[in-house]
């Protein structure tokens, strides 16, 4: 929650920063990056303390980091050896004006002088300003102990109490997304607020940012059908569909399959099926690093029984010397198969579609291997593939990684 290079005496018992507008953390943007309105974020930073402590000032900041894992392969007298080099970007940064700390102060002094109970403070941010005001509630004063303001020593005293000082700030629609999923490659956000005491240690709070960019209710991936009608000559014709490009992670899709067989006696033996991560990635120098792992596979084993068909009528034929024909007698003029291809509810296992400035580059298709039985015994295989767009929908559960996880596993980086 909070840290310092020590720990004095005079520990605060609570220092958190608290999001009032978002669930789980999560600062969830819809749309394009070029298309996408602009989204608040808003929340409070709380302060408990047991006995007064004296604080210079209280700035709070949010950034955002790419980190990639590069590798190198070396030539070594033992042959070639691999080794990372960590490469680091700072994609984003907003920093509050000290939370005007000065006004904010001597706003608490009017009001404790007053009689109030209530202090209002206005913060203003390097993006934008912002006029509206926000209450700041305290259980205690923030007058020094001998009655006198603390302001002229350049520190303030706060005696035992809880604080609150509230932020706020918009954040544009164009801002990059978080990436957690990958491989040897992040971005992440966190919010930092510091509190600089004199002749003392910082006290630092951090607080793990997501942000996930969606697709927009209207967006046409949303109801675009995806198919592909291709025919193998003197083989078969065949039409491979999903309803949508886009899939939620987390979900399913329905996955369809026509095939209309032109050889007699041709069967239909295993399908499978499974959906593959294209990744790339590349520093400020060197080339473009390419990764690719399965997120998912279904092997239907035998669609539509030719398999059993054909051991039966071998079995029925093991005497004869000549091999066997494996026509059942029984023609169909087209043969359908479809299934259901679950994507994991996971950010360890997949991630999402995206392209992060010119470093990193996320794609996905699902890929189709569908066996043949010819006539004559051998087997033909079919191959195409079509192309998928996985997003994180707000309405479809995942898991993700703690910010504790994604620390431990950055630090692994180079």
């Amino acid at each position: 929650m909070f840290s310092s290079s020590s720990r004095p005496s005079k520990e605060p018992l609570l220092f958190d920063i608290r999001l009032r507008n978002l669930d789980n953390d999560v600062l969830l943007i819809k749309g394009p990056p070029d298309e996408a309105s602009s989204v608040l974020l808003s929340g409070t930073i709380v302060l408990s303390i047991t006995e007064p402590i004296q604080i210079k000032s209280l700035a709070l900041r949010l950034f955002g980091r790419l980190r990639l894992n590069i590798p190198t392969v070396l030539q070594t007298v033992h042959g070639p050896h691999k080794r990372y080099s960590k490469f680091e970007r700072n994609i984003y940064s907003h920093f509050w004006d000290d939370l005007n700390i000065e006004s904010y102060f001597q706003n608490l002094y009017d009001n404790h002088n007053n009689g109030k109970i209530t202090i209002s403070s206005k913060s203003s941010t390097n993006l934008a300003a912002l006029p509206k005001r926000k209450r700041a509630l305290s259980t205690a004063s923030l007058i020094s102990s001998n009655g006198q303001t603390s302001a002229s020593k350049n520190y303030h005293t706060l005696v035992k109490g809880n604080y609150e000082f509230p932020f706020s700030a918009i954040i544009p629609g164009s801002l990059v997304e978080s990436v957690e999923g990958l491989p040897n490659a992040a971005v992440t956000y966190a919010l930092e607020a510091t509190i600089e005491r004199p002749k003392q240690p910082d006290l630092i709070c951090k607080k793990h940012l997501r942000v996930i960019r969606t697709l927009a209710i209207d967006a046409v991936e949303l109801s675009e059908t995806v198919s592909v009608d291709n025919s193998w000559p003197e083989k078969v014709d065949y039409t491979i569909s999903i309803p949508t490009k886009a899939i939620a992670i987390g979900s399913s899709t329905m996955i369809n399959i026509l095939i209309v067989p032109i050889l007699k006696g041709l069967k239909l033996g295993p399908v499978r099926i499974s959906l593959v991560e294209n990744s790339q990635y590349c520093g400020s120098y060197g080339g473009v690093i390419n990764q690719e792992r399965m997120v998912a596979k279904l092997k239907l084993k035998d669609p539509l029984k030719h398999v059993a068909q054909i051991k039966k009528k071998r079995s029925l034929n093991e005497a004869a010397d000549e091999g066997v024909d494996t026509d059942t007698g029984e023609f169909q003029d087209k043969w359908e198969v479809r299934a259901l291809l679950n994507i994991p509810a996971s950010l360890t296992k997949c991630s999402q579609d995206c392209r992060i400035l010119s470093n990193i580059k996320v794609r996905h298709k699902i890929k189709f291997t569908i066996s043949l039985l010819n006539p004559d015994g051998h087997i033909s295989e079919l191959r195409a593939a079509l192309p998928v767009q996985l997003f994180i929908s707000p309405f479809v559960p995942v898991n993700v990684k703690t910010s504790d996880v994604i620390e431990r596993t950055l630090k692994t980086f180079g």
